[in-house]
């Protein structure tokens, strides 16, 4: 199974019971039903991404646009526990994504420094691609959002993740087990406890 098909599999093992309790009116959700509708292949293909492109001038990397032809989601975000990341509903035609690129009330400051906001952590930070370097398999850094001001001085210090698939397989392992200790083996290259200097303890 690859990082995109565990991420979904598991997302929507630990928001199961919510969904049925409290959502299945909203989304017609039965227990029969409810693999079949969460994990409904998305229609969305590359084609579906180049006026995003075009408009940022560049190419999204196919690991990241993988994720939003895999499924749609159930809601605009995946809350994973103080992580939202943009989703894709049915039909949304990629809105919830365009809407922290271009949306957002600091994405352009963002997008100026070469990144590329895709969620939230925290409240805080913006969890961003970096497309300085590598963009086809870029880094996943953070944007520290009350010090905005400052531009290149609020992104982290150091990559949070190495990569996208690399953030999908730590995330996903943090739902199952939550807690951080498989980071290091999953993605040697995490920076997740020490994005910024003033987070060492």
């Amino acid at each position: 199974m690859n990082e995109i098909e565990h991420f979904f599999k598991t997302y929507y093992s630990q928001m199961r019971d919510f969904y049925l309790e409290f959502e299945a009116d909203k989304y017609e959700l039965t227990k029969e039903n409810f693999w079949d509708k969460v994990l409904k292949p998305s229609k969305i293909s590359d084609d579906d991404f180049i006026p995003i492109e075009l408009k940022l001038n560049l190419t999204l990397p196919s690991s990241f646009k993988d994720f939003y032809k895999s499924h749609y989601s159930l809601d605009k975000e995946f809350d994973t526990g103080g992580l939202f990341i943009a989703g894709n509903t049915e039909n949304s035609k990629l809105s919830s994504l365009a809407e922290y690129f271009f949306n957002h009330g600091i994405s352009s400051e963002i997008r100026d420094l070469g990144l590329l906001p895709f969620g939230l952590y925290n409240d805080e930070w913006y969890v961003c691609l970096d497309m300085n370097r590598k963009q086809d398999d870029p880094s996943i850094v953070l944007f520290e959002m009350s010090n905005w001001g400052a531009g290149k001085e609020a992104i982290s210090h150091r990559a949070w993740f190495s990569n996208f698939n690399s953030f999908l397989r730590c995330i996903t392992d943090y739902q199952v087990n939550g807690n951080w200790d498989n980071f290091n083996e999953l993605d040697p290259g995490n920076n997740y406890l020490n994005a910024y200097d003033y987070w060492k303890n």
